[in-house]
């Protein structure tokens, strides 16, 4: 099943899942963004593989509104900071990277399961991600550059974008920073912190835009570069999928940030 959401264009029709996680993110007022591989589907359009849970990233810096946000829900952190792969999480500081796997009130059946293993087909359906945000000073109007380390020259992240964004096919670009009802608009520049040594960033309003699916979306160069830390088929797959529709800027981007980490997809990013 699906939803339709309209815009200035067509009605576009949204999945269910990313549908409730747009009724489930409502009135949180911090920063997020769907991530993982519906997001891959988000920016091309149409859902290419099944999906066992939805992926969002939250910033470590918001924890306390996290926790009051999803009141009443199962949540079970893993990582930095958890106190173990059964215990809930009672909204103590959690340390990156790590992620809470999460289970509504009306799909609660009793205790997480002791061995941590947290199954999408008994309700646990979402997966938060929690991320590191940098606040760099103040913005300006000609905020634009996509910092971090890079190694191959003039498309490296840490290079100032002279031009406007580009677009691929059915894909949206925001001037700033994604935004919906009750979201908060800061006026300094912060940055996602994609990864911490060596240091990879990139303006939060460049690495999330509002996505043709009506919910903030990692930008495409974003989500493959959390899908490089592993080789899982299904990253393989996004991979493959999301790739060709990255401009030549958003592909240097990328190309730059896995070679200061090391990667097999080195090659194929190229040219």
């Amino acid at each position: 099943m699906s939803s339709i959401v309209r815009g200035e264009g067509a009605a576009v029709a949204v999945p269910e899942m990313v549908a409730r996680l747009r009724e489930v993110m409502s009135g949180y007022s911090r920063p997020w963004s769907l991530c993982g591989g519906w997001a891959v589907d988000a920016w091309l359009g149409r859902v290419t593989r099944e999906h066992g849970d939805v992926d969002v990233s939250v910033f470590r810096s918001d924890c306390e509104a996290v926790f009051a946000h999803f009141a009443g829900w199962q949540l079970v952190a893993h990582g930095p900071g958890s106190e173990g792969n059964a215990a809930l999480w009672d909204g103590r500081p959690l340390g990156t990277p790590s992620h809470l796997h999460g289970r509504p009130p009306d799909l609660i059946t009793g205790p997480p399961p002791e061995s941590g293993i947290m199954m999408p087909a008994e309700g646990w359906w979402l997966d938060v991600q929690i991320d590191e945000r940098a606040v760099t000073g103040a913005e300006s109007p000609g905020h634009g550059e996509r910092r971090g380390h890079g190694t191959t020259g003039a498309e490296s992240p840490g290079r100032e974008r002279s031009a406007g964004p580009e677009s691929g096919p059915g894909r949206e670009r925001s001037a700033g920073p994604a935004s919906g009802p009750g979201r908060e608009r800061s006026h300094a520049a912060e940055e996602w912190v994609l990864h911490a040594s060596p240091r990879i960033s990139l303006p939060l309003s460049e690495a999330v835009r509002e996505s043709p699916w009506g919910v903030p979306v990692a930008a495409p160069e974003v989500v493959l570069f959390f899908k490089s830390r592993d080789l899982r088929r299904r990253d393989r797959v996004d991979f493959a999928a999301l790739v060709p529709l990255l401009s030549a800027r958003e592909r240097g981007w990328l190309r730059d940030a896995i070679a200061a980490v090391g990667h097999p997809w080195m090659g194929e990013l190229k040219g």
